[in-house]
């Protein structure tokens, strides 16, 4: 689970951004923790409270795409066709491509009789994912019933070619894995020439660990069919990341690149919505576009220690689409390995603000504004988290810290108090009181603490800090002492 969302307007003087950013926060993203919150009400089957929490961030963010989309989702599972059909429009009206809109509409359509307009989504939908045999066969029942039994026929027969393939990458289990494998296996001695089938099996065949009979098949699709060439090299670089062949991973995703697909999807298939539910009913289509393809290369440049690579590549993918989270937070971790935590604090910055203050992220921008000595908006941001998470043990140990860091001490040694009654038996908190008394000139105090942290096994550190104590109460022996302890314990 991820920790509470922390409101952004209470944080919006740290996120002073360019205009084409500034209003993300409004959007609603799916990397949003309210909506989150929502998938996972929706995952533990209270979809009215998910619905409730849904309406919530709509009033404040009507066109958030996201919260849309899952409250359609609920509304489906509710058989409130009527909300359906009315937030479908909604999102259409907004992205007319959206796959996840036109399918929920049409299917209302479908279900309601209203058969040419189910046959306008259809259609359309049949443009984008042309091998999706739910979509013809969807298209072939609306047409037999309008009585256009021949157009119906013509799309059937393309329909079943991608009907078992379909079917397979729908496969919720390793024994349904497994049985399609072998189904496909059987299909292809009598349709040789669909490399549908090859492609669908080799996506089952990385599931199952196979990665070499998948690279085996995709070779097949790519020497055969360049219609599916986008499909194949996006598998067979999924196969050979698995291998942690990741230079190979990379040159097929640069032949995606050097294609140039626009918005083309270079690939799709179906997951759970629910990691821990995996009923067919709630699987979801997953889209890749060339934006995945540039933020997958940049994952896979990060782990060949290739950074400015992966910076350029979350770049580009940022070209495609300012709010895309994932490039952000890659770009930031490639950043970071190149210690440049400025622009790892800005982008920092706008994952907060697009996802409305995302507790996680608030973290990381906190703790990279500690790396470049901003304690003050450092502690600004930990104490509104602190306000969410009173018990987060590693929240108040950073924020006193950075007290410590601008020589705040008494609040440094308020927030001390607040981890030892959670935890006495802890060395550094001990020792790190203890420090914070000794800058505060309470010495007797700073002693009693790091000697109690090294009873609790704190090392040289606090022994030279407790010889500081003992020296400014004219203890020079003692200091002496733990001076010369602590040279021999390194």
């Amino acid at each position: 689970m991820h920790k509470p969302v922390i409101q952004i307007s209470a944080l919006a003087a740290l996120f002073s951004l360019n205009q084409t950013i500034a209003f993300a926060g409004e959007v609603r993203v799916y990397e949003d923790a309210a909506i989150i919150e929502a998938k996972e009400l929706v995952c533990k089957d209270d979809l009215p409270g998910a619905h409730i929490l849904l309406n919530k961030i709509l009033l404040t963010s009507p066109n958030s795409i996201p919260a849309m989309d899952l409250l359609t989702y609920s509304d489906v599972y509710l058989e409130d066709y009527n909300a359906v059909l009315k937030n479908c429009n909604k999102m259409l009206s907004v992205d007319p491509y959206n796959i996840s809109a036109l399918n929920r509409r049409s299917y209302y359509f479908l279900n309601t009789n209203k058969l040419p307009q189910a046959l306008v989504d259809l259609n359309k939908l049949a443009t984008i994912l042309p091998d999706d045999s739910t979509i013809q066969t969807n298209r072939v029942k609306a047409l037999r019933k309008l009585g256009k039994t021949k157009e119906a026929d013509t799309i059937l027969k393309s329909a079943e070619k991608a009907f078992w393939t379909t079917q397979a990458i729908l496969s919720p289990t390793d024994a349904r894995r497994k049985f399609f494998v072998k189904d496909l296996t059987e299909r292809a001695k009598s349709d040789p020439k669909n490399y549908l089938i090859p492609l669908a099996r080799a996506h089952l065949l990385i599931k199952l660990g196979s990665e070499n009979k998948a690279i085996d098949d995709l070779n097949k699709v790519l020497a055969n069919d360049k219609n599916l060439e986008l499909k194949a090299y996006w598998l067979r670089a999924q196969a050979y990341k698995k291998r942690r062949q990741f230079d190979k991973a990379i040159a097929d995703l640069s032949k995606i690149i050097d294609a140039k697909p626009g918005m083309r999807i270079v690939y799709w298939s179906f997951e759970p919505l629910c990691p821990h539910n995996l009923k067919i009913s709630n699987w979801e289509r997953v889209i890749y576009r060339l934006k995945d393809v540039y933020l997958e290369r940049a994952r896979f440049y990060l782990e060949t220690h290739n950074l400015d690579k992966a910076v350029l590549d979350c770049t580009a993918a940022l070209n495609i689409d300012p709010i895309f989270v994932p490039a952000l937070e890659t770009r930031a971790i490639a950043y970071d390995g190149l210690n440049l935590q400025v622009k790892k604090a800005d982008d920092y910055k706008k994952m907060c603000q697009i996802t409305n203050g995302r507790a996680d992220y608030l973290y990381e921008l906190a703790r990279t504004n500690q790396n470049l000595a901003r304690h003050k908006e450092a502690i600004q941001i930990l104490s509104e988290l602190i306000k969410q998470n009173s018990k987060d043990d590693n929240l108040i140990e950073a924020r006193a810290s950075s007290y410590l860091a601008l020589k705040n001490y008494s609040d440094a040694i308020k927030d001390y108090d607040n981890l030892l009654n959670m935890d006495p038996r802890d060395s550094t908190f001990w020792k790190m009181r203890g420090t914070a008394y000794l800058g505060a000139k309470n010495y007797p105090s700073a002693v009693r603490d790091l000697s109690k942290a090294i009873s609790l096994g704190a090392g040289p550190a606090a022994l030279l800090k407790r010889a500081e104590a003992y020296q400014a109460l004219g203890q020079k022996d003692l200091a002496n002492k733990d001076l010369a302890s602590a040279k021999r314990h390194p």
